[in-house]
């Protein structure tokens, strides 16, 4: 079985012929399409002629809206050659009705696409109605909502390492001529240092290790310079960084069968749970500005320690 999104076929866009064997009335148009490179399919249904329009829908069957009790279902391989379902009638994809069992299917292929062109006899008790092009996807049923999912996973192990976010907390203080200076509380702000990725990620998750979404640096720390030092108080918040993807999944009705589709890798780095590996410090001389910071990303492998 092949399964499939919505593509646009190579093979060019001729007509076929209806056959006149049996009324148009008496049959629907069954439009298989597939897309070889990315693997995806789609399937269209029509009057005989075209001119109405009864559904569609991404893979290899259409089972909603006109053909909830009567499914149509394709299984071909990649050049159209197979079997088609309709209801509890089964045919051959073949071009004769003796051949097929009744139906009628012209087959086009080569090594980028192909398509299957059925006719095929409505059974009793089937009775379509055209679907307005605005509402013409049979997938979405009444009340049923249609929002992916969206999820975060780490790949394989995560690859973790330890990173190293510093900020500084308090003023430069300047000692000048006294004999000596501090930068302490009065002099300092807390700052609240979250996790961060490299791209935008479905959901925040620990990747297994013991982090958190966010850490608290706190200003109740004193730094003391003599004098003609500059002096100031520095916060070390230790991260452990992993590698992630996010996975977003349609699901059934908005598409059949389900399709996943998977983002480039993102890193993701988060505070060690009780800043493990971190803590403040103070600095002599090179101070910069309350709030001023920089990664040091040249820490150990593995997670907090």
């Amino acid at each position: 079985m092949i399964f499939g999104i919505t593509l646009t076929l190579a093979l060019g866009t001729g007509v076929l012929a209806a056959p006149r064997a049996v009324a148009p009335s008496q049959e629907v148009r069954a439009v298989f399409s597939y897309a070889k490179a990315s693997s995806t399919t789609l399937v269209k249904v029509f009057n005989a002629d075209k001119s109405e329009f009864y559904g569609e829908s991404d893979g290899s069957s259409i089972e909603s809206g006109n053909f909830a009790k009567f499914p149509i279902t394709f299984d071909v391989d990649e050049i159209g050659f197979g079997s088609i379902a309709f209801g509890n009638s089964s045919y051959l994809t073949r071009s004769n009705r003796e051949e097929s069992g009744g139906a009628i299917c012209h087959r086009k292929f080569n090594a980028d696409t192909a398509e299957v062109d059925c006719w095929l006899p409505i059974p009793d008790g089937f009775s379509p109605e055209a679907v307005d092009q605005a509402d013409k996807r049979q997938l979405i049923y009444t009340g049923v909502q249609c929002a992916p999912i969206s999820t975060t996973y780490v790949i394989g192990d995560g690859d973790p390492h330890q990173n190293y976010y510093h900020k500084q907390l308090s003023e430069s203080i300047e000692c000048r001529d006294a004999p000596s200076c501090s930068a302490g509380f009065e002099q300092s702000e807390s700052f609240t240092i979250g996790f961060s990725a490299s791209a935008s990620i479905a959901g925040w998750i620990t990747g297994g290790f013991d982090v958190q979404q966010s850490w608290e640096t706190g200003r109740a720390y004193n730094c003391y310079g003599a004098k003609g030092d500059t002096v100031c108080v520095w916060y070390n918040t230790a991260h452990t960084a992993i590698t992630v993807k996010n996975l977003l999944t349609l699901q059934i009705p908005c598409t059949n069968p389900v399709r996943q589709y998977v983002s480039d890798p993102v890193i993701l780095k988060s505070p060690n749970a009780r800043n493990r590996g971190g803590g403040y410090y103070c600095v002599i001389g090179a101070c910069r500005s309350i709030g001023d910071d920089y990664w040091d990303n040249t820490g150990p492998a593995g997670g907090p320690q």
